[in-house]
């Protein structure tokens, strides 16, 4: 399974890299995007899922809403380091289908990956 982690932190980065790629099967790629790279980054990948950092500058809930109006979308999991219910909500609102506190939650995100893992890859 493909895996593609966007988020500008090298630090949180780096830790979920190192986490993920303990997974068998999983090729895990990772950038701290700017602006129009992120699409073509996309096409080009093709991941199965995207680990995306709401907090991003340049508008993360909109690029959400981009990335799920593809022709079969990848999954998206968004990461914040703000959990609030109405920020949850905001991100689920715009087409992601996990969502995970970037701090607390980083083993949990690991247990949605695997559990993804095995839906799309058997």
């Amino acid at each position: 399974m493909r895996l593609l982690i966007l988020d500008d932190a090298d630090a949180v980065r780096h830790r979920l890299v190192e986490a993920l790629s303990e997974l068998d099967g999983l090729d895990v790629s990772s950038c701290a995007p700017s602006g129009g790279e992120i699409m073509k980054l996309i096409v080009e990948l093709k991941p199965h899922v995207i680990v995306i950092d709401i907090g991003m500058p340049g508008g993360a809930l909109d690029l959400v809403r981009t990335i799920k109006s593809v022709t079969h979308p990848p999954i998206v999991i968004a990461l914040s380091s703000s959990s609030s219910i109405q920020y949850r909500a905001a991100c689920h609102r715009a087409g992601a289908e996990y969502f995970f506190d970037k701090i607390r939650e980083q083993e949990r995100l690991v247990e949605a990956v695997v559990e993804l893992q095995k839906e799309l890859v058997g």
